[in-house]
């Protein structure tokens, strides 16, 4: 028991030293629209945070990230920045490239207080949505580059325990239900008409 006291308050201190949060359950997340794509279709990826507080520190006030893409596969358009580290215009500022081997480069820095970035950001939300157009046919993985650079408002460094690379959204059940009623009306349909011959 004292071993582990001991170890834990190591642990605490070095935080504190390294102005670093202990470790907080802190996720990022990509979605995308689709993984899959035709010549022409616009492709998004959103980039998720989640497993802060809120309402109440530690707030996000700044990150630096890298998405890995297929060059060969998508063509990088703009990145949008969500609105939860402040408004582009007057109280952030992002920034924003693409590589040639395809990377994904977007930063964005606070320019609110911690009360006022505490009071806007929920517990989840997007930090910014990459756009791309496919230049041909074909399946593309995204992938979060380990280069993980986040900070809370007063510019300690948050700790990210885990990343999920492209999740794509789950297709409505709706459409599932659909497509059982059409294969069972079709082959309702084709008994219906085999008897009558």
């Amino acid at each position: 028991m004292l071993r582990l006291f001991q170890v834990s308050l190591v642990a605490v201190y070095t935080a504190g030293v390294m102005n670093i949060h202990p470790a907080e359950a802190v996720t990022l997340e990509l979605f995308s629209s689709s993984q899959t794509f035709i010549t022409g279709d616009s492709v998004t990826v959103d980039v998720r945070i989640s497993g802060l507080h809120a309402p109440g520190p530690p707030s996000l006030g700044a990150f630096d990230l890298k998405v890995g893409f297929d060059p060969t596969l998508l063509s990088p358009n703009t990145v949008a920045f969500g609105p939860f580290l402040g408004n582009q215009a007057s109280t952030a500022i992002g920034d924003f490239g693409f590589s040639d081997s395809g990377i994904a480069s977007f930063s964005d820095v606070s320019l609110l207080s911690p009360s006022e970035l505490d009071s806007l950001q929920p517990e989840r939300f997007s930090l910014a949505t990459l756009i791309f157009t496919a230049r041909q046919k074909g399946k593309s993985r995204f992938e979060l580059l380990p280069d993980i650079q986040l900070g809370d408002a007063f510019g300690k460094v948050i700790l990210v325990t885990k990343t999920k690379d492209v999740l794509v959204p789950e297709p409505n059940q709706l459409v599932f239900v659909l497509v059982g009623l059409t294969i069972t009306l079709y082959h309702l349909l084709g008994r219906a008409r085999l008897r009558r011959n």
